[in-house]
């Protein structure tokens, strides 16, 4: 796996496209498959898993949005919370220093192995950069990799293009 952690969480939160209502992670299979893509392997996926990755998405986007200026609510932090006990996240030392690891199997492992990539994220600054969208309709993870990192959209040509015609019709009474 070359992709950085940072980059599997982005994949991990965009695995649910709301613009287009698809989900990679909407059956124990799909899961089963994005985990080993991904992450590793993982065994037989159950519909709980489903559930709780999904519940662990949706958190991860609740903080990717307030790290582009929305609250965050409170639950968000509760279900990352709940996951991190789940998958047993704990810290270990090693030859290259210290490292968060979860110590369960299946999917709870491979949730775990993303919360420790979120901390790690977080711990060398880079989790700022990791926002989603503004656009209500779209949502999408992104890697803020401008100077000032002020980017709130995932594309200024679409939905930035989509925000400033509404501001602007909003201000002329049109549309």
């Amino acid at each position: 796996m070359t992709e950085t952690g940072l980059e599997r969480t982005r994949a991990f939160v965009n695995t649910l496209d709301v613009e287009h209502g698809s989900d990679e992670l909407a059956t124990p299979e799909s899961l089963a498959d994005w985990f080993a893509t991904h992450v590793g392997p993982v065994g037989a996926a159950t519909s709980a898993d489903v559930g709780r990755a999904a519940t662990m998405r949706e958190a991860l986007r609740a903080h990717l949005l307030a790290n582009n200026g929305a609250e965050l609510p409170p639950s968000a932090a509760a279900a990352l919370d709940r996951q991190a006990r789940r998958s047993r996240v704990h810290l270990g030392f090693g030859p290259g220093g210290a490292e968060l690891h979860p110590s369960t199997e299946g999917v709870d492992a491979a949730l775990g192995r993303i919360l420790a990539d979120v901390s790690s994220a977080m711990a060398d600054g880079s989790w700022g950069r990791l926002k989603a969208c503004r656009a209500d309709d779209c949502r999408w993870a992104f890697v803020d990799r401008s100077r000032n990192g002020s980017r709130q959209w995932c594309a200024m040509g679409v939905c930035g293009n989509r925000a400033k015609v509404r501001r602007y019709r909003a201000r002329r009474g049109t549309g």
